[in-house]
């Protein structure tokens, strides 16, 4: 087990570090090849922004939907058990 752990910590953690460096790196040539055409530029900022509306549109809708079935689950689970209580009460004194 000891050598599984030196492994991992001498071999796997710094190839995953290196890994992770590459694709950022990568990324950032990639961005900044894309930034020098200014018609590129602008369809970036264009869809930058089409994507970020929709990820705030559809996680508003989404928190709104999770509130309201939240509340009507809360309801439903209240109404259960009242009504088990008052079951179990009225079934025990008969």
């Amino acid at each position: 087990m000891e050598r599984l752990a030196d492994f991992w910590v001498n071999w796997v953690e710094p190839g995953f570090k290196f890994l992770v460096f590459f694709v950022i790196l990568m990324a950032v040539i990639w961005f900044v090849n894309l930034l020098r055409d200014p018609k590129n530029a602008l369809d970036l900022a264009r869809r930058t922004t089409h994507l970020v509306w929709n990820y705030v549109i559809v996680g508003s809708l989404v928190f709104v939907w999770k509130f309201f079935w939240g509340t009507l689950d809360y309801i439903a689970r209240t109404g259960r058990l009242i009504f088990a209580i008052l079951r179990d009460f009225f079934t025990s004194h008969i």
